[in-house]
């Protein structure tokens, strides 16, 4: 919260006239929004940025109102000498300078656009503010405002639509190591630090929480260094604005995320050119789990989970039901996978294990089939999501997918239409249909209004994503 001196800045600048209320509001709100972030900003530094008053006048009322900076003695430097010399103080936090929106680009390297607290267009066209020549990129694709010191993202009616973190959306606020996607352009949206690099979370005397879960470097120029994962997204890669900073041949900028979710660590790859590895299995994402082996472009990472729940069950364990964790370098064959995923797979990697799908019953893509199906014979599998793990069999000619009481498959969340999606059992093909829902529906990574359905594709409905697979065969009663 603004500090006693923020607020007698403020009444005594709106006092002598240099400040409107309005411009005092403003710097407020952005002074609070910063502060969630762990910015020490104080309220006459804002109002500074924003050039509302000179710095002359901004000393002149700091000096009315008693406030001044730290005396410059001996004692003072030596108490900060003191500091530094001491191993167990927490290092210093960078204070946050303001926000921007990182460019992914294929090659692995990545652009950070500062973004300023105004309207800020996204596109093709070369009138907007940040401009993205790459394919689905409408030509004023997406907005970003800044309103109440809240940084949000909107979609101006693209074909392709604007996804944060995966999932659809027409608006929404902005929280630091937010994904975006705005049809085959990546971003990240981060804090910045000035010239100054991301705090990054290898010091646990400086952690506020109980840790969630640990990465260890195990190979690489930081073997050795230890990161705990809070409850902030942990952003992987060689950039100086990545708070797990890794340096290795392949490692990308913008590498991967290790992302607290309700039910532990999910592990994302940013389309990194090496890619990320789990167990020897390529992965998109991954639920990970203790003891994983990691693999970052050449670099191998094992992560441990520091729950107080999975620590009892782990010292509870006799010595031979310890998890097996292959060693770098063995094949997907040697790994204990049920199967492994290479970069073209559009579902996340671990949800399919647990819902226990093999690799023979998944279809390459250049080898897709598209034929009817009676009822009773297919199915949809929850690989993410609230209902994750649940299996729906397809037993009408027609189902709808939506929140309704009277939906065929019934999924109560705000994300999900009424009634969202329709699938429909024809005499030649399966399809799926957007029932013109909010959110929209969308069949391996792409919105579709109306499509074909075959085995293995993935089907996203709000925060729920699904995979069409044969339905399991029911077990005769004994």
């Amino acid at each position: 919260m603004p500090l006693d001196s923020d607020y007698e800045f403020g009444k005594m600048a709106v006092r002598r006239g240099v400040l409107q209320q309005e411009q005092l509001e403003e710097c407020v709100e952005i002074l609070v929004a910063l502060e969630r972030v762990g910015s020490h900003k104080r309220l006459w530094d804002i109002v500074a940025e924003k050039d509302y008053i000179n710095t002359s006048v901004i000393a002149s009322i700091r000096q009315e109102i008693g406030e001044k900076e730290p005396p410059a003695t001996d004692e003072f430097a030596d108490e900060l000498l003191d500091a530094e010399t001491h191993d167990d103080m927490p290092p210093a936090v960078p204070v946050v300078g303001g926000f921007a929106l990182a460019h992914l680009s294929k090659d692995g390297a990545a652009e950070a656009h500062p973004l300023p607290q105004r309207l800020v267009l996204i596109g093709t066209d070369p009138a907007c503010d940040l401009v993205v020549n790459e394919p689905k990129v409408d030509r004023m694709h997406a907005r970003i405002t800044c309103g109440q010191g809240q940084f949000t993202i909107a979609d101006n009616g693209s074909k392709a639509g604007v996804l944060v973190n995966g999932q659809p959306v027409t608006m929404k606020k902005l929280t630091p190591y937010d994904r975006i996607e705005l049809g085959s352009a990546r971003f990240v949206f981060l804090p910045e630090f000035g010239e100054a690099p991301a705090p990054q979370t290898d010091s646990p005397s400086a952690l506020k929480e109980s840790p969630r879960g640990r990465l260890r470097i195990e190979s690489g120029p930081d073997e050795g260094s230890a990161f705990f994962i809070v409850s902030q997204t942990l952003l992987i890669g060689k950039h100086k604005l990545a708070n797990l900073r890794l340096h290795g041949p392949g490692v990308a900028d913008f590498h991967a995320q290790a992302m607290p979710v309700a039910d532990g660590v999910r592990l994302i790859d940013l389309g990194s050119p090496a890619g990320t590895e789990v167990n020897g299995a390529r992965v998109k994402q991954y639920m990970l789990l203790d003891g994983d082996m990691i693999r970052i472009g050449a670099v191998n990472v094992q992560y441990k989970d520091m729950r107080p729940s999975i620590a009892a069950t782990r010292e509870a364990l006799p010595e031979t039901g310890k998890k097996e964790t292959p060693a770098a370098g063995k094949s997907s064959d040697e790994s204990k996978l049920d199967f492994s995923l290479d970069a073209e797979v559009d579902v996340p990697e671990d949800p399919l294990v647990r819902a226990g799908i093999k690799a023979d019953e998944q279809v390459p893509k250049s080898k897709t089939v598209v034929k009817p199906y009676k009822p009773g014979e297919l199915s949809l599998i929850c690989i993410e999501g609230p209902v994750e793990g649940r299996e729906f069999v397809i037993r009408k000619p027609r189902t709808v997918i939506g929140r309704d009481q009277t939906a065929d498959i019934r999924v109560n969340i705000a994300s999900v239409s009424r009634r969202h999606a329709e699938i429909v059992l024809e005499r030649t093909q399966t399809t799926l249909a957007d029932l013109k829902s909010r959110n929209g529906v969308f069949v391996n990574g792409k919105r579709i209004k109306r499509q074909a359905l075959s085995i293995g594709k993935t089907i996203r409905v709000g925060e729920c994503l699904f995979i069409v697979q044969k339905a399991t065969p029911a077990r005769p009663h004994r």
